[in-house]
């Protein structure tokens, strides 16, 4: 092979060899902005996605906190009505329970079984009320603070821990006993948490 074979060879050898690593370079930068783009389109679609769903808990809420201040309202008229007046009053309050656990299961599958279960125990109470279960007086009218406290916290603490992934600190100390019968379930909880008000007040 003379020295103008090999100098023609040397040269198509770079031609192909250039070719090649352009075309290998291409190829990676290519790959690159593919899965570049799968990954944003992945991550706009989460984004989308946490976006609705934040709507969805807020309007949930929104309206679970607007259903229970109705319930709220007619937890403390109950409190200062006579036996005549109650009748008219207890109408309105199942009306208002029905819409409130309407809300309450439609949105149940926003948040979790905790979340679930404590609306679940604030239903209740009010069901022991509005069902003349018990005869609340002007003597539940702080336990009527407390579990509207309790229901405000809750709903926090949706949207701050389930919602926005961020802690906020607890304020209610009291637990609730669970016990299906609506009415001892008034009588009870009610009972222990006057208990545990007054060995506060002591300490």
């Amino acid at each position: 092979m003379d020295d103008r074979e090999k100098i023609r060879l040397n040269f198509w050898y770079g031609v192909l060899k250039t070719t090649i690593d352009k075309i290998l370079i291409g190829a990676i930068v290519g790959l690159v902005i593919f899965f570049g783009y799968q990954l944003l389109e992945k991550y706009k679609s989460n984004l989308i996605r946490a976006r609705f769903l934040l709507e969805c808990r807020l309007d949930a809420l929104k309206d679970l906190r607007n259903k229970y201040s109705k319930l709220t309202t007619n937890y403390y008229f109950m409190t200062y009505a006579s036996d005549s007046d109650r009748s008219a009053m207890i109408n309105e309050y199942v009306s208002n329970l029905k819409n409130f656990h309407a809300s309450a299961n439609g949105s149940c599958l926003l948040f979790s079984e905790k979340f679930e279960e404590r609306i679940q125990y604030h239903f209740w109470l009010h069901q022991a009320v509005a069902e003349d279960q018990v005869k609340v007086n002007q003597d539940h009218l702080d336990f009527g603070h407390f579990i509207f406290d309790d229901f405000d916290e809750l709903t926090r603490e949706a949207l701050w821990e389930q919602t926005l992934g961020q802690a906020q600190p607890k304020k209610s100390i009291y637990q609730f006993v669970k016990i299906e019968n609506v009415g001892d379930f008034f009588r009870t909880n009610y009972d222990n948490w006057s208990k545990q008000q007054k060995s506060l007040e002591r300490k």
